[in-house]
């Protein structure tokens, strides 16, 4: 990895070179340097077929979905490897205007259907709606709603506040609650209609060949990344304070539910949020992040986003 240094100096650096720089790079590198660019393994495209199946569920179904997606698909943090899940509680005037909605996206590589084994289980709750979609990799964006034509990645003069969480597992009733805090919100302020909570399930068996001591990175042990959206005018001052507010208490609804002292959250999803919930509680890991940005950031050139320091 090619890197510019905060006193201007270049210097490539891997394991080897620079075992410390090399740690730090990869989790929190925002902090310590620029990269110019990479040297990567790559890999041939083994498939180019990618499958997505969308169901759409009333929130009164929202405990049974949950409880459906746990038992047979997140499997207390052993998902197959071959499926990614998407979930979204957002509003779908057509279908409710009143209560937001939960859309599940289960989507796969190398296939044009979904296999049933993946979505059998799910069918059982009775979703409202159900699409079956082939395309490639090039539709992932557009089919899960963050393409660049999609109101989250929009300039319209609206503000996107997202409020990140890891977890190991789901507290079923904590997803309830959460949803019924969410949708009570959008039901009282019209202005955060557009808002979405957002719930994303990864394979994760890759991710946790590597020790979490090997990296910035602390969080390899987690399996769900969650976060609210929070949508709403950028010029309303008023309205930025309650999205905050509710932004925050649905995020702690299912972190008190995990029963853990400190929240995990996503950096590049976090928002006002401390170090040791970015980059790790643990006292080890917080003195070596100082020590490092002391060694090679002295003057603090690089704290314009989610600084260790």
């Amino acid at each position: 990895m090619d890197v510019v240094l905060a006193d201007g100096n270049e210097r490539t650096v891997d394991a080897q070179s620079d075992p410390d720089l090399w740690w730090a790079l990869r989790g929190a590198g925002h902090n310590f340097a620029i990269v110019t660019s990479v040297t990567l393994k790559v890999y041939d495209i083994q498939h180019r077929d990618w499958a997505r199946e969308k169901m759409i569920f009333t929130g009164d179904k929202a405990d049974e979905v949950y409880q459906t997606m746990h038992d047979s698909i997140f499997k207390d943090g052993k998902q197959d490897i071959d499926i990614v899940v998407w979930s979204y509680m957002l509003l779908v005037p057509e279908i409710d205007r009143e209560n937001p909605l939960i859309i599940v996206y289960l989507l796969r590589e190398g296939v044009k259907a979904v296999d049933v084994k993946h979505s059998a289980a799910l069918k059982k709750p009775g979703p409202v709606r159900v699409e079956d979609t082939p395309g490639t990799y090039l539709d992932l964006a557009a089919w899960t709603m963050i393409s660049m034509a999609d109101a989250p990645c929009q300039k319209l003069g609206a503000s996107n506040l997202r409020y990140p969480l890891y977890l190991g597992t789901y507290n079923i009733g904590a997803a309830k609650r959460a949803y019924d805090m969410f949708a009570g919100a959008l039901r009282s302020r019209p202005e955060f209609a557009h808002s979405i909570f957002m719930f994303e399930n990864y394979p994760v068996q890759g991710l946790r060949k590597s020790e979490s001591k090997n990296s910035a990175f602390a969080f390899r042990n987690d399996s769900v990344l969650l976060a609210p959206l929070m949508n709403f005018p950028s010029d309303n001052k008023d309205l930025a304070g309650m999205a905050v507010m509710l932004g925050e208490a649905l995020r702690n609804t299912l972190h008190k539910a995990s029963r853990r002292d400190t929240m995990h959250m996503y950096v590049n999803y976090a928002f006002r949020d401390s170090s040791e919930e970015m980059y790790g509680a643990e006292a080890w890991r917080q003195e070596k992040l100082a020590g490092l940005k002391a060694k090679y950031d002295p003057h603090r050139r690089f704290t314009f986003y989610n600084p260790v320091v």
